[in-house]
């Protein structure tokens, strides 16, 4: 029972987060079971989890690549796939993340209902965005909502999908999926984000009028939120690119503090009334500012 000793007692080690200790018995562990003993990619797995500790993922990766092989060879899908979870991961948290990346790629691949996937999925995400990889970031997300669209993930992933594609200027694109996420996890905070968003996209689309109502629509659902002060902002400026007064935007947003945004509105047509000599106009402008 020399070996299985070393096993638990290597184990226990692990446990306590002793990892010196926990990877020198797995380590003699390797050395004395026999080639085909069970324990063995588990060994290997727990012995390169020991040694990243602390550690560099240089130092893990060829110990959890071994350890794949091996559970490969006795054809244990379930264990290569928590290995290949525990490369991605390794990677991804050293900063390696197009690594990363192909390895959340590969889980799916050799263990497809892992139930890690959805993580793998999300996290796979992450790595290829971080990567630069902008659209394969989003078909990662939305494999996730398509699949496991009742995973808790799911709205996160749709978010920074919708996200995304706002940050490429695919507006219409945006709009439709946060609005997919409004519909489908209304009781997330990632709805409420979402209406904010889908303001910003037709506003960043020139679409100032569908702008508008989206923003007057969050302050009417989220008055008391603390984005609703830039909402606000937000709503008076998409009053002013439709060619609003700021007589006329007083009116429209009465009741609201006047804040900066305004405040250069102001000061920006004040000044186009001056240039025009309409003197009386201007001087009236020019004195909301400090009223």
């Amino acid at each position: 029972h020399y070996p299985e000793t070393l096993y638990w007692l290597a184990q226990a080690h692990l446990k306590l987060r002793h990892g010196d200790e926990a990877e020198s018995l797995f380590k003699e562990f390797a050395k004395v079971a026999p080639p085909r003993h069970p324990w063995l990619p588990q060994a290997l797995r727990a012995q390169a989890l020991a040694s990243a500790l602390g550690k560099s993922s240089e130092t893990a990766l060829p110990i959890l690549q071994r350890a794949y092989q091996n559970a490969s060879d006795i054809g244990d899908r379930a264990l290569m796939g928590k290995l290949t979870l525990d490369m991605a991961n390794i990677s991804f948290n050293a900063k390696k993340y197009e690594k990363a990346a192909g390895f959340y790629r590969q889980m799916e691949q050799v263990d497809p209902k892992n139930e890690k996937l959805p993580f793998a999925l999300i996290q796979g995400g992450v790595a290829l965005y971080r990567s630069s990889y902008y659209t394969d970031a989003i078909d990662n997300w939305m494999k996730l909502v398509r699949q496991f669209p009742k995973d808790p993930r799911a709205p996160d992933a749709l978010f920074r999908a919708s996200k995304t594609w706002f940050d490429l200027a695919k507006f219409t694109e945006a709009i439709a999926g946060f609005e997919d996420l409004m519909r489908n996890y209304p009781l997330t905070d990632f709805a409420k984000d979402s209406l904010l968003q889908i303001g910003q996209a037709y506003y960043n689309d020139k679409n100032f009028t569908k702008a508008i109502d989206t923003y007057k629509d969050f302050l009417t659902k989220y008055p008391r939120d603390p984005q609703s002060v830039q909402v606000a902002q937000l709503l008076q400026m998409a009053y002013y690119k439709t060619g609003k007064s700021p007589e006329d935007i007083d009116a429209l947003t009465k009741g609201q503090t006047k804040n900066p945004v305004l405040v250069d509105v102001y000061w920006e047509v004040g000044a186009k009334i001056y240039n025009k000599k309409d003197y009386p106009k201007a001087i009236r402008g020019f004195a909301d500012i400090s009223s």
